[in-house]
This record gives C-alpha cells, structure tokens and sequence, in this order.
C-alpha cells in the first residue's frame, strides 16, 4: 500500500502548492483508512492551535485522497475528482500535530460508486473524515466527491 499511497504525495506535489506550505503528507494508508498528516507549526493561529482552514483542507483532502488511490486501485489512472459539497463541524481546539483520517466506508459505496462510473461515465460519494486530539473527535467532515471522464 505504501507505493500506492506515494502516488498521492506524488499528485500533491504536482497540482496542490497548498500541501507543501502547509506540510501535508500522507501518514499512512492501508487500503481501509487513509490519514493524512500535517506539523502544527506552519498551521498556527493566533490562538496557537490549528488554523481553521488548514483543518478543512486535511479533512477535505484526506477524503478526496481515498477516492484517488481507490480510483487507482479500480486501474482508472487518471482520475478526474472534484469535491462539490463539504459541511465541517469544529468540536475541539487541535493543539498538536495534525492527522485526518478518512475510513473507507463498509458498505459497497465504492462499487456502487465506479460501476456508476463506467456505466454512464459520472459518479459521485459521500465520504467522512476526522481529525482527533487524545482519542477525542475534534473535527467531523462529511464531504461529497464527484469523478467524471
């Protein structure tokens, strides 16, 4: 799963300058999770936690990650993925370093997903992610992902 999951450092480093200025990378990937990880340092607010919008980009971005590296495993090897919606609830302060989390989900949402694709060449899935601070959920995203041709 690790050469997989460099595909996705590899893609940040391409198209998303964002993921440089804030450190983001991937933590780790196994096939049902993917977290992605960012240094608190260069995300720090004046409050010295998490910038808001560096916690919506990881969990926004973990969850469009899952859908990348599902796309590659499905051999579509240049996935055309956007986000159309996000709603994000920030429950706690994220004093330490930043890890999102997205789950793949249980059920056959990424069948359903890319027999959608390959039928009528369109698709879309809703996802969540989570970043926790000392095994407390700290921000909740549930975000929707769109792949086309």
């Amino acid at each position: 799963m690790l050469e997989i999951s460099q595909r996705l450092n590899e893609f940040f480093d391409k198209y998303l300058p964002i993921a440089d200025h804030i450190g983001m990378r991937v933590d780790d990937y196994d096939g049902k999770s993917l977290t992605l990880y960012a240094p608190l340092k260069p995300n720090i607010n004046d409050k010295q936690t998490a910038f808001g919008g560096s916690l919506y980009c990881l969990c926004v971005t973990s969850s469009w990650g899952m859908t990348y590296l599902k796309s590659l495993e499905h051999n579509i090897e240049t996935p055309n993925i956007m986000v159309t919606n996000a709603n994000i609830r920030y429950l706690l302060p994220v004093d330490s370093c930043i890890r999102s989390t997205c789950l793949c989900p249980q059920d056959s949402s990424f069948d359903t997903f890319f027999t959608y694709y390959e039928e009528k060449g369109t698709a879309t899935i809703t996802l969540h992610s989570t970043i926790t601070v000392n095994n407390k959920e700290a921000v909740l995203c549930e975000a929707e992902y769109m792949i086309r041709r």
